[in-house]
C-alpha cells in the first residue's frame, strides 16, 4: 500500500500526513480550506477539491474529523466516502466520542460490507 487518502488535515491530521509522507506514502488530502493545508501541499501532499476525488484512486482512507456532524458529512453526504470509496478499500476512522448513533451504526454497516 502506497497511496493513502486523508480527510481532516487539521492540527492532529497535519502531523500524521507529514509522518506518513516521511515514511514513503503518497498522500492525497481533502480539506475545506486549501490555504490552511498549503504547507503540506508544498511538502508533497496532493490536494483534491472534493472528498470523492480524494478517495477514488487510493488504497486506504484515513479520516480525522472532530465533530459528529463532520463524520456524517464526510461519510454520508452525496458524493462523499460512502458513495465514492472502492469496495475493499480499508478505512481508518476514529469516531469522535460523542458521535451520533446514526454515524456509528451506518459506518459499522459500511465497514462490514467491504
Amino acid at each position: 500500500m502506497k497511496k493513502i487518502g486523508f480527510i481532516g488535515v487539521g492540527i492532529m491530521g497535519k502531523s500524521m500526513v507529514r509522518n506518513l509522507m516521511k515514511s514513503g506514502f503518497e498522500l492525497h488530502i481533502f480539506a475545506r480550506n486549501k490555504e490552511k493545508v498549503q504547507d503540506v501541499i508544498d511538502e508533497g501532499a496532493v490536494f483534491h477539491g472534493s472528498i470523492a476525488e480524494c478517495v477514488k484512486d487510493v488504497e486506504a482512507v484515513i479520516t480525522i474529523v472532530g465533530f459528529p456532524k463532520d463524520v456524517e458529512e464526510v461519510y454520508f453526504d452525496s458524493g462523499n466516502i460512502l458513495d465514492s470509496a472502492k469496495k475493499g478499500q480499508p478505512q481508518v476512522l476514529p469516531l469522535p466520542k460523542k458521535s451520533t448513533q446514526k454515524a456509528q451504526s451506518e459506518v459499522s454497516k459500511f465497514l462490514m460490507h467491504l
